[in-house]
């Protein structure tokens, strides 16, 4: 049986597709064994990493809980309260993925226990420090017995490492070997195909090249006789088809030619600019002009020509010319095209934008002839661009805006609520063992992390209330100088030390002229005083003094004045911007709203606010308000 040259192109491509079919499907099977190995290699460092974050966890809670014991602070106890978390958290995590080996689960119960007796031991330790001192505490901690049960967890916790070692070691070779054994299968079965592709490739090449021959053979004569049939045609049809051809192309010539000049005509009287041909000289002398000259520049375009009136480089924009010939001169040197954006001045004063494109048009020997260009208007797109570049601006501004103001209110959150966290789980766990006074300080540390978290969400909405133009401003009659009084003993008061029952500062109150009647608006009057005072007390140190002066007469002059670090004079232009804190406040908490909501209530009471301020020396708020805005 003869095979033609189609079932010797099926057969070979068909033994190649059932050999990638093989191919595949072995390389499926080897890859999902792979994957699953991978998997399981995966889960066992998983174990590995929560076993030393056990082991680390513990450290740095004995860090802490050493710390506390040599300090007796009790801030060093939080990071102690978050790593007894973290490692019951972490224990939880083990539990899970140790859920498919029995051995591991049965050690992961006697290190829960482990776990738990070291804590306890870590708190006895504490407790002892808190209630009978360093001395005692001491004597407990060279009992050794909190080393002795680390001690045990750490033999236990190597015996869950090895053991989960030796299975990422096993996992690790099956890995190995599934992925060799895909490897050869999948390169022997390729070099399969490539010899059964091959062999049918010099198959097909073999049987095209004899067909190809075939045809060349019958082309060949083909050819011979259609070319004796062309030349005896061609010899009786030459004298006629010239002549007639020449009739013919003088006529399709002058067609062509009027059509052209109709086209250019109507094209130049319709196009939304201004088409040139102009000398390059100084003026940029021209030589034609469309009519569209009138429409984009004001003036006739028998003005321009040959400068009767005016010339182009006196319409060009005076800002603009050098830059116009630089890039023309640079574009006929350079033997291309030129296209420029500027402007030029109308016959009315008006200035336009303008976008030209043109070249330069040579002669036969290379010589510069004239410039031919057009030019439209842009005016409207060019103000449409800067509207959109000051909306992406706007967009851009919102963007950071809202940027700075999630990170201030996460970290702002974050103290108050560790705080409380921690107050209330000591409270919680050891009320039973302390004192009503000692009770009664975390009660206060709770309502002070309580009362901080409401004025940062009070800041928030009343600069919202402000930005959103919602925040009205009502005067009533008020005693302006028992009003700053009282406000004065409540931030007093919030000065006052937790343990000591000390303030931190001393607020000084002066008053001059009569204060008692006044239209004041006292919500407004509120956060205007309390941020500046609260800014005056959190950026001074301890045992400073903040002055308080109140004047009176037309208008009433409040001024603030401290002695702590100062602002540098390269924050004071974005001192009342949101969210803006000077770049010398360290780690001293804030929100960088205080001053921006100060500055939208004096706006609102058309007051001022005027600010003097140098680094290490102090800060002196003036704020002018008028006493009777009614009237």
């Amino acid at each position: 049986m003869k095979w033609s040259t189609e079932n010797k192109i099926g057969l070979g491509f068909g033994a190649a597709l059932a050999m990638l079919m093989v191919i595949a499907g072995v390389s499926y099977q080897s890859t999902a064994k792979l994957i699953q190995t991978e998997r399981w290699v995966s889960h066992t460092h998983q174990v590995l990493e929560k076993l030393e974050d056990v082991l680390a966890d513990i450290a740095l809670a004995e860090t802490a809980q050493r710390g506390y014991l040599l300090t007796g602070q009790e801030t060093h106890l939080e990071p102690y309260f978050i790593e007894m978390r973290e490692v019951a958290q972490v224990l939880q995590e083990l539990r899970q993925l140790t859920a498919d080996n029995p051995d591991q689960r049965r050690r992961l119960d006697v290190l829960e226990v482990l776990v738990s007796e070291r804590f306890i031991k870590l708190q006895e330790v504490i407790d002892v420090r808190r209630d009978k001192g360093f001395e005692a505490t001491l004597q407990l901690v060279r009992t050794g017995q909190g080393t002795k049960i680390m001690d045990d967890i750490r033999k236990l916790a190597n015996e869950m490492l090895s053991e989960e070692r030796e299975l990422l070691n096993q996992r690790n070779q099956q890995a190995k070997a599934t992925a060799q054994n895909a490897t050869l299968v999948i390169t022997t079965g390729s070099l399969l195909g490539i010899v059964l592709v091959s062999l049918a490739s010099l198959l097909i090449k073999h049987d095209i090249t004899k067909r190809q021959q075939a045809e060349e053979a019958l082309q060949q004569a083909h050819n011979e006789l259609e070319s004796r049939v062309e030349k005896r045609t061609t010899e009786l049809a030459i004298a006629n088809a010239e002549l007639r051809a020449e009739v013919v192309e003088r006529r399709r010539v002058l067609e062509a030619l009027q059509e052209s000049e109709r086209t250019l005509s109507t094209l130049l009287g319709n196009l939304p600019g201004m088409a040139h041909r102009s000398v390059n000289d100084c003026d940029w002398t021209m030589k034609f002009v469309s009519e569209g000259c009138l429409e984009l520049t004001g003036y006739h375009p028998s003005d321009l020509i040959e400068n009767s009136m005016i010339s182009y480089e006196q319409i060009t924009h005076p800002n603009d010319r050098q830059f116009v010939r630089d890039a023309i001169e640079e574009a006929l040197q350079q033997k291309r095209p030129f296209q420029i954006v500027y402007r030029i001045v109308t016959a009315t004063g008006e200035e336009k934008w303008v976008w030209e494109k043109g070249l330069g048009v040579v002669c036969l020997e290379g010589g510069l002839l004239v410039i031919e260009g057009f030019m439209t208007d842009i005016t409207e797109r060019k103000q449409a661009e800067e509207d959109i570049r000051k909306a992406l601006e706007k967009e851009k501004e919102l963007s950071e805006l809202k940027s700075r103001f999630v990170t201030m209110t996460s970290h702002e959150f974050r103290t108050p609520l560790a705080t409380i966290l921690s107050s209330s789980e000591l409270l919680e766990h050891y009320s039973h063992k302390w004192g009503e006074e000692k009770k009664l300080l975390h009660l206060q540390r709770i309502q002070a992390a309580v009362k901080n978290m409401t004025q940062l969400l009070n800041d928030v909405l009343l600069i919202g209330k402000a930005e959103a133009g919602k925040l009205e401003f009502n005067p009533v009659p008020l005693d302006l100088e028992r009003f700053c009084r009282d406000l004065l003993d409540e931030v007093q008061l919030s000065t006052t030390h937790l343990h000591n029952k000390r303030p931190t500062h001393t607020i000084v109150f002066y008053r001059q002229g009569e204060c008692s009647h006044a239209w004041i608006d006292e919500k407004l009057l509120r956060p205007i005083l309390s941020n500046l005072l609260s800014n005056a007390i959190k950026y001074s140190p301890q045992g400073s003094t903040v002055h308080v002066n109140l004047t009176c007469k037309s208008e009433a002059v409040f001024q603030v004045r401290d002695e702590g670090i100062g602002i540098p004079e390269t924050d004071q232009a974005q001192l009342f911007d949101s969210f803006h804190r000077a770049s010398n406040v360290g780690t001293i908490s804030g929100t960088g709203l205080g001053l921006a909501i100060v500055k939208k209530s004096v706006d609102l009471y058309r007051g001022t606010i005027t600010v003097e301020s140098a680094v290490g020396v102090g800060t002196i708020f003036t704020v002018t308000l008028p006493l009777n805005p009614q009237a």
